[in-house]
C-alpha cells in the first residue's frame, strides 16, 4: 500500500546500482499510473543496459506493438518463446497483433506451467483482465474461462485504457 515509498526506494537504488530488471519494474509503475511516456523512458533505460537481453527485448517488443510497430514486436516474440518467464509478455504482443490462439497458449503456459501457487496465479489472472494488451480478447469467451480463477479485486474497464502494463519478468 506504500507505493509513493517503495517507487523512491527503487530510484533510490538504480541511482546507486543500475539494473535493467528494476528499470522494467519502474517502466511497468510509470505505464499503469497512465504516464507511457515515462513508461517508455525506462523501457529504454533497461534496452540501453544489456540490448540483447531477452527480456528486455520481450518487455520492449510489448510497447512496439501498442506503439504500431508490430512486424517487429512479432519478430521478437517468435525468437523468444523459448522463455517460460517472458510468457506473460508473449501472449501481449500475440494479442496486440490479433493473433487470438497464440495469445491464449502464453496465457495458459503463463498461468498452468510458470506459476507454481494459486494465489499469484489468481493476481496475474486478475492484472490479465485489466490489462490493456489483452483489450483485442477482453470478452473473448476462451479469454474469461482461462483467467477464471482471477481474484476479481480490480474492476473491469470497459474501454481501452492509454498505457500497457507489461509485466517486468522477474
Amino acid at each position: 500500500g506504500e507505493f509513493k515509498k517503495g517507487l523512491s526506494l527503487m530510484e533510490q537504488a538504480i541511482a546507486e546500482y543500475p539494473l535493467a530488471l528494476a528499470y522494467r519494474n519502474l517502466a511497468v509503475y510509470w505505464n499503469s499510473e497512465g504516464d507511457p511516456v515515462k513508461g517508455n523512458e525506462y523501457t529504454e533505460k533497461a534496452l540501453a543496459l544489456d540490448p540483447k537481453d531477452p527480456y528486455n527485448l520481450v518487455f520492449a517488443a510489448v510497447f512496439m506493438a501498442a506503439n504500431g510497430k508490430k512486424d517487429e514486436a512479432l519478430k521478437i516474440a517468435r525468437a523468444n518463446m523459448n522463455l517460460m518467464p517472458a510468457s506473460y509478455n508473449l501472449a501481449a504482443i500475440f494479442a496486440q497483433n490479433g493473433e487470438r490462439d497464440k495469445a491464449l497458449a502464453m496465457l495458459r503456459r503463463h498461468f498452468y506451467q510458470y506459476e507454481r501457487y494459486q494465489s499469484v496465479r489468481a493476481k496475474e489472472m486478475m492484472e490479465a483482465r485489466v490489462d490493456a494488451v489483452f483489450e483485442s480478447i477482453r470478452f473473448d469467451r476462451q479469454f474469461v474461462a482461462l483467467t477464471n480463477g482471477s481474484d476479481g479485486r480490480l474492476p473491469i474497464p470497459m474501454k481501452a485504457m492509454p498505457a500497457t502494463q507489461a509485466a517486468p519478468n522477474r
